[in-house]
């Protein structure tokens, strides 16, 4: 153990690390942006599903309710 702490490690220059702590920032709020947009949108699914299926929301142009009819 001794002798790993005495390998030396090189950090790049602290104006190149500010660089990637920038970039990389920016890279996680974009990570939480998209991660609630996904949620609002799967929260509207979700939504939306629970109207379609109590019907609520009708799909234009469907035949819900007319299945298993046969016309004459």
């Amino acid at each position: 153990l001794m002798r790993i702490k005495q390998i030396p490690i090189p950090f790049p220059p602290i104006a190149q690390q500010r660089r990637i702590v920038q970039v990389l920032s920016r890279i996680g709020a974009k990570i939480t942006a998209e991660e609630q947009r996904l949620a609002a949108l799967q929260a509207l699914f979700r939504s939306l599903l629970q109207q379609l299926m109590t019907g609520q929301v009708r799909v234009p142009g469907s035949n819900a309710g007319t299945q298993g009819r046969r016309s004459t």
